[in-house]
């Protein structure tokens, strides 16, 4: 039978050994978290929302507190957190400078990609859940903007290519025979050569993957 001082006492206190134990573990937790997201996802989802910070600032200056940080979830008398998300993917379709080409438009890429990093700050940073109609939204506007793309490429108003271009290979014989025929800088040519060699290994994995 339990006798009743056993009964009445508490928990035993945890060590302070145990308690640097705990803390070791949250710390490891955490930066395995961390890495939910690669290094260059991580830094591009940061410069997106750094743009929605400025896009709010802007438009919707009291939906940031004292720190300049967002309120969420986002209420303003004037638009539904899904019309101001909606507004600042609409923006986002829209180049800050225009193109070489005279494109004013960004890629269908970028906009998802502009949603995904609202996506990940609502859910792994905020800790707030997007509401349905929100989601509604932004699955509706990226998915219409990749057609409106798509469109305009076939129409021949947008560039068929995006981003970098694969190397072409007239451009990559070209390149092979200035190697054969480099006559100074030996040493350089060396790195020359070994580039040439890669690019051919992957030209064939990429054939053979094909076939």
């Amino acid at each position: 039978v339990m006798s009743a001082a056993a009964a009445t006492a508490g928990p035993p206190e945890s060590s302070d050994e145990e308690d640097n134990d705990l803390e070791a573990l949250g710390k490891e937790a955490k930066q395995i978290a961390d890495r939910r997201l690669a290094p260059a996802t991580k830094k591009n989802y940061e410069s997106k929302m750094k743009k929605f910070r400025a896009f709010i600032k802007d438009s919707y200056p009291e939906c940031l507190d004292d720190d300049g940080e967002l309120i969420l979830p986002l209420e303003h008398d004037r638009a539904t957190q899904a019309e101001i998300i909606e507004q600042f993917l609409a923006k986002s379709t829209h180049k800050d400078k225009t193109a070489k080409n005279g494109n004013t438009l960004n890629s269908a890429d970028h906009v998802a990609g502009c949603a995904a990093a609202l996506k990940d700050y609502f859910k792994n940073v905020a800790k707030v859940d997007l509401d349905a109609d929100t989601l509604l939204a932004m699955a509706q506007f990226t998915g219409g903007y990749k057609r409106d793309v798509a469109a305009k490429k076939r129409d021949g108003e947008l560039s068929l290519s995006e981003g970098k271009r694969p190397l072409s290979m007239a451009v990559y014989i070209a390149l092979a025979v200035l190697a054969t025929e480099v006559v100074t800088d030996f040493q350089g040519a060396v790195y020359f050569h070994l580039y040439m060699v890669l690019c051919w290994n992957l030209f064939n994995r990429t054939e053979s993957t094909a076939r």
